[in-house]
């Protein structure tokens, strides 16, 4: 994983973009004239835990609308209740047949489908949503360029459309909360969400927290010996990519290691990325191009 500033994300923050997602993205899809929500099913798909007067103020709230371009035409139930019921009407969808989506009785999960004729696309649009705010630690970069470079890589080394969306969805999990692992699993399947998890090498705790740093590196290590070569694909090239970038930075002149956890500096990401190298030099073979790449990035970073 590319090192990566995350501004915190707050709850209001999180249940919008969820909402736009999962119900507002998949109305306009469809051409839908407007969208039904009801407060309990977004707090219910989301796992919140006695949130529901958050649920209930985005929902009512203008920035929802603003950012959506949308009407809000009738509201029911009570002000801060599990049934409250929201019902938008989408600006310029380019149809006059009205039609509802996602209340309780057509979608009792929660979840909209939005991956719709391009799977990737949708992918595409849902890590550029998610990782908006993120950008490369010490950087102005946009995140979401290392996660498409990471599908892109695994396009060039042969992976297939769900190993590409795999590659989209990487860091999710990690960076941007666990509960998107069912939200990936639910619009790109279970081979994605699988993927997704098992490139995952730590998620933060309720007290926004991870396990030291080397504790879940070596973790990781003997996990990649063991992972299905979907998955080593995926993180290989997430690795590559990385590795790339950090030797690119340091010929940049850039006090790259500075930037990072300080429980790996110079040293301890240099370990880490060499007992990569013998990992894919195991899983690949000497002659994998993609071993070749990996091992060339990691004489860049350790040669500087």
């Amino acid at each position: 994983m590319v090192d990566v500033q995350r501004p915190a994300l707050t709850a209001a923050d999180r249940i919008r973009a969820f909402v736009a997602r999962h119900y507002l993205q998949n109305a306009r899809a469809k051409g839908l004239d407007e969208v039904r929500v009801v407060a309990g099913d977004v707090h219910k798909a989301m796992g919140l835990v006695n949130r529901m007067p958050a649920v209930c103020s985005v929902l009512d709230g203008k920035i929802l609308l603003h950012e959506n371009d949308l009407e809000l035409v009738e509201r029911t139930g009570p002000p801060q209740g599990a049934t409250a019921a929201f019902r938008y009407r989408i600006l310029d969808t380019g149809t006059t047949k009205s039609r509802s989506i996602g209340d309780a009785a057509s979608n009792p999960a929660g979840i909209a489908k939005v991956a719709g004729p391009s799977r990737f696309a949708s992918a595409l649009g849902y890590a550029a949503l998610i990782h908006a705010k993120q950008k490369r630690k010490g950087t102005n970069i946009p995140y979401v360029s290392h996660v498409m470079s990471v599908s892109a890589l695994v396009m060039e080394f042969g992976g297939d459309e769900d190993q590409a969306i795999a590659g989209l969805f990487h860091d999710a999990l990690e960076d941007c909360g666990a509960w998107h692992e069912k939200v990936i699993r639910a619009n790109w399947g279970e081979r994605v969400a699988q993927i997704v998890r098992a490139c995952t090498d730590g998620v933060t705790d309720a007290q926004g927290k991870k396990e030291p740093w080397r504790l879940r590196k070596e973790r990781y290590l003997a996990h990649l010996r063991q992972v299905s070569e979907d998955v080593l694909l995926v993180s290989a090239c997430d690795k590559l990519h990385n590795a790339r970038a950090i030797a690119a930075d340091l010929r940049a002149g850039h006090d790259v290691f500075a930037r990072f956890n300080t429980d790996a500096g110079r040293d301890g990401t240099l370990w880490y990325y060499t007992e990569l190298e013998s990992v894919f030099r195991e899983r690949l073979g000497k002659s994998h191009s993609l071993y070749g790449e990996y091992a060339a990035a990691v004489r860049g970073m350790s040669g500087l």
